[in-house]
Order: structure tokens, then C-alpha cells, then sequence
């Protein structure tokens, strides 16, 4: 295993585990970000796409799916290992779909580094809904945990494994 939160293994599916992400995101503060900068905040992390699959939503239910979606991209940068001078708008990895398997679709920096590391496929489990949080908070201080995975072909013991940017 190296270091930080990046782990190599073979998997079962005829694919091998490129790397491994996961990440918190604390509820109550994306709630008061939300509550503070409102579409700012949902323009500056989320892509049209993703503020189109909120629609509807409100409360609880904003700042659930809103923490989810963050902390999945955190875990999917991780996956990724972007260098320190890497741009990075948030929007270039989009959190789509069904909410406890969703799909992962990247564009410009985070597809071009998936496709160096020859990543196929990124796997994101999140928890749908957060445990019982305390019915007298004004803000939700549970937190949501978010694991990815990034998967590529299986390889022969001759082929090397391409180096992952910001790993030692």
C-alpha cells in the first residue's frame, strides 16, 4: 500500500484496482455554505447537470445530496492524484445518477489524468441517507463518507504500471 489514501489491488472482475479514494465531507458546514453563499456555492462545486438532478430538492435533502456529491469528488481526486499546480474546477468531475451507485463522468485535467493512469471505470459508493442526526440542531453535524475506486485492465507481470502524478 503507499502512502496517503492510495491502495493497489487485483480485483475479482478482471480489473485491477488503480487506486483508492475516500473522504468526509461534514454536513453542517456544507449546510452553512449553502445557507451563506447559496448558488454560488452550488455553481462553483456542482455542473449544470448536477444542479439539474437537485431540482426539487430542499433542506435536509439540498444538503445531503450536496455533501454527498462533495465528498465524492474529494475521493474521486484522490483516485486521480492531481499535482499541487493542477487546475481543478469541481465541475470537471460530475457526480450523476442514482445516489448510492452513482456514475462518474470527467472532462478536461481529471479525464486527462484518468486516462494517463489508464483508469476505465471510477466506482463511488456513498450512503444515501445519514444516520438519525439531532432533531434540535439548526444545522446537521453528522458527517458523509464517500469511498472511489478506480479501476483499469487486468495486466500481464511484463506490463508497467503508468506512475500516478503527486504520489512519491
Amino acid at each position: 500500500m503507499s502512502e496517503g489514501c492510495v491502495a493497489e489491488r487485483p480485483s475479482t472482475r478482471g480489473a485491477q484496482v488503480a487506486a483508492v479514494g475516500v473522504d468526509t465531507a461534514d454536513v453542517g458546514e456544507v449546510g452553512r455554505s449553502l445557507d451563506a453563499y447559496a448558488d454560488r456555492y452550488r455553481d462553483f462545486l456542482l455542473s449544470p447537470r448536477e444542479r439539474a438532478e437537485q431540482a426539487g430538492l430542499t433542506g435536509r435533502a439540498l444538503v445531503l445530496d450536496t455533501a454527498r456529491r462533495w465528498a465524492a469528488k474529494e475521493a474521486v481526486t484522490k483516485v486521480l492524484g492531481p499535482s499541487d499546480a493542477d487546475p481543478w474546477p469541481w465541475r470537471h468531475i460530475e457526480v450523476v445518477g442514482d445516489a448510492r451507485r452513482p456514475t462518474v463522468r470527467l472532462h478536461g485535467r481529471p479525464r486527462e489524468l484518468a486516462d494517463r493512469l489508464e483508469i476505465h471505470e471510477l466506482v463511488v459508493e456513498a450512503p444515501v441517507e445519514a444516520p438519525d442526526l439531532p432533531r434540535r440542531s439548526t444545522y446537521l453535524t453528522d458527517t458523509i463518507t464517500v469511498t472511489a475506486v478506480g479501476l483499469r485492465p487486468a495486466r500481464t507481470a511484463d506490463q508497467p504500471t503508468p506512475p500516478q502524478e503527486g504520489t512519491p
